[in-house]
């Protein structure tokens, strides 16, 4: 299983859970850090779930650079 936190702001973050080929999504409050509702699953290979994780760390990295993080 691996996990990706996707900040979103509005006091909320995105949880991106891969476990057996599938990856759900959750809304995370920033307030109490507790999980409201899993809003969708997709399947995704291995492969698939690296490429979503290099994109997100990538656009951190630009959001970095710009100075908006």
């Amino acid at each position: 299983m691996a996990n990706l936190q996707l900040k979103s702001g509005a006091g909320w973050d995105v949880k991106a859970e891969y476990l057996g080929g599938a990856v759900t999504f959750y809304l995370v409050s920033q307030a109490d850090k507790r999980e409201y509702g899993k809003f969708a699953s997709l399947g995704l290979k291995p492969t698939e779930w690296d490429r979503l994780v290099a994109w997100v760390n990538y656009q951190r990295t630009e959001e970095a650079v710009k100075g908006d993080v």
